[in-house]
């Protein structure tokens, strides 16, 4: 049951995110949403680490990883945080 609350409450967070990014607006013009998703991620994280543990040394580990990365480059590319978040959509989505 954690395991559903902490994704879709990461959903809602990237979902508010990409829609303020789509306005034309910078990722940090709406800190709720860009913190909502870095936090609500690293919830998810730790319980993926927590059981069984392997997490980060399969597919979808490192597809943490590179969503991370992405969400740091949003927000250090204002003018391609669209692209980027979307691309971080797209591979959450696999």
């Amino acid at each position: 049951m954690a395991r559903i609350s902490v994704r879709t409450a990461h959903l809602i967070a990237i979902a508010l995110l990409k829609g303020v990014v789509a306005l034309g607006h910078a990722p940090l013009d709406l800190p709720g949403a860009f913190w909502g998703t870095a936090l609500t991620g690293m919830v998810y994280v730790g319980i993926e680490l927590y059981n069984p543990g392997i997490f980060l040394f399969q597919v979808k580990g490192l597809a943490v990883v590179v969503k991370s990365l992405l969400l740091v480059a949003a927000a250090a590319a204002p003018d391609s945080a669209l692209a980027i978040l979307l691309l971080a959509i797209v591979i959450g989505g696999i």
